[in-house]
């Protein structure tokens, strides 16, 4: 399982359910990968999404083969924490 979350979503913002998934059900960057997306890509959004826990961010519009490729990275990290347990 990988989560797909949108910065902005009416009513909590996806910094806030990402850092709830990290800290309060206290799910582990491999344990649950969950990539972000922006309408902007900004040095501040990247490193806000970083330090709440974030495997990684993409700025909309999503391009197909880069939302692949990040989802495919992200299955990976997943996998190699599955077979380490």
């Amino acid at each position: 399982d990988t989560m797909l979350l949108d910065i902005a979503i009416p009513g909590m913002s996806g910094y806030e359910v990402c850092k709830d998934v990290r800290g309060r059900l206290n799910i582990g960057l491999a344990e649950m990968p969950i990539l972000m997306m922006a309408a902007s890509r900004t040095n501040s959004s990247i490193i806000e999404a970083c330090d709440i826990g974030a495997n990684g961010l993409i700025s909309k519009p999503l391009s197909k083969q880069l939302l692949n490729a990040q989802v495919r990275a992200a299955l990976r990290l997943k996998a190699d924490f599955v077979a380490c347990r």
